[in-house]
């Protein structure tokens, strides 16, 4: 018989059981659920044969378009999540995160030019301390604090003005420039980057979704009265990927992410030929898992890695 207060009987609480609902209402699939939890598939429809049996209610159908939510599933869900929650909190609160022995999931949402400059710090930092750790990637949306309210984002990286919720924690990562770069191999730009070859030249030109159209670097050139012939336009830094290597365009982006793409291979990097703003990038972090020992360590982590970096200038010649 279903409980009447529609909540699950206490002697049949476990953590586990509650990870399991939520991952599932977040997923809508078995196999996911089990592989965000670091579980075996049969242990999640074990585990969902319980839930079930417990409410009398199947709780998750099978759809042509994955496992939907019954209506009483989703009833449950602002209780049982706000549960495992607060259970959780309380399990990670008494006990010190140990990053040589943790299989821990670390959820981020980060802007795409982070993925150039901060996976390869996060890959390191696997191989060499934390080996079992996992990390599952997002982009920044617009409901990012309510996402990481519910702890289904436990870090965001991002640009200092895209996130202001006065409920967030932030903090500087790194400052950076912006800088233009060519394949290796340009006919025309070799040693240095002039006015009159940004103007002669044409562009790949970033357009982030939900900027208008705009972002830094076009500010200042429409700014600076500079002359651009733009006929490629991308949605974000990594869109650049299959591009700038095979083509003559120039591409006006983020000092670090050039400087990934520059030790790969694929570009000459250059001083732009006038002025634009700098770009600080900052981690943020929901007030409710400000104590999280594991979410310390990863934020300590991403701070000393880039505390040494320095992409804030260029120098005055093409950087190597």
């Amino acid at each position: 018989m279903q409980p009447a207060n529609g909540t699950l009987p206490a002697q049949n609480i476990d953590l586990k059981l509650l990870a399991i609902f939520v991952e599932m209402l977040r997923t809508g699939s078995v196999s996911q659920t089990a592989k965000h939890l670091n579980l075996g598939q049969p242990t999640v429809s074990m585990s969902l044969a319980r839930l079930r049996k417990c409410f009398s209610d199947p709780l998750f159908v099978r759809t042509s378009d994955g496992m939907k939510p019954t209506p009483l599933a989703l009833d449950l869900r602002p209780s049982l999540t706000q549960a495992y929650q607060s259970l959780l909190n309380a399990t990670r609160d008494r006990a010190d995160f140990d990053p040589h022995t943790s299989d821990r999931l670390f959820r981020i949402a980060m802007i795409n030019s982070g993925y150039l400059s901060v996976s390869p710090r996060l890959l390191e930092l696997q191989r060499t301390v934390a080996p079992s750790i996992r990390f599952h990637f997002s982009a920044i949306t617009k409901d990012i604090s309510k996402l990481m309210e519910a702890g289904e984002v436990d870090l965001a990286i991002t640009f200092m003005s895209q996130l202001g919720s006065p409920n967030l924690y932030q903090q500087q990562l790194l400052k950076q420039g912006f800088v233009a770069v060519v394949r290796h191999d340009h006919p025309r730009v070799r040693k240095n980057l002039s006015m009159e070859d940004y103007e002669r030249e044409q562009h790949l030109s970033i357009s982030p979704v939900g900027t208008g159209g705009h972002w830094v670097p076009d500010i200042a050139i429409e700014q600076a009265g500079i002359r651009r012939r733009v006929s490629w336009r991308v949605e974000s830094v990594l869109g650049i990927l299959p591009i700038i290597g095979i083509s003559d365009l120039i591409a006006t982006i983020p000092n670090g992410a050039a400087q990934f793409l520059k030790q790969q291979g694929l570009v000459r990097v250059f001083p732009l030929p006038f002025e634009t703003p700098t770009m600080i990038v900052m981690q943020h972090w929901h007030e409710r898992f400000h104590r999280d020992s594991g979410l310390r360590w990863l934020r300590g982590q991403l701070l000393t890695a880039f505390a040494t970096v320095d992409w804030a200038t260029v120098s005055a010649t093409e950087t190597g």
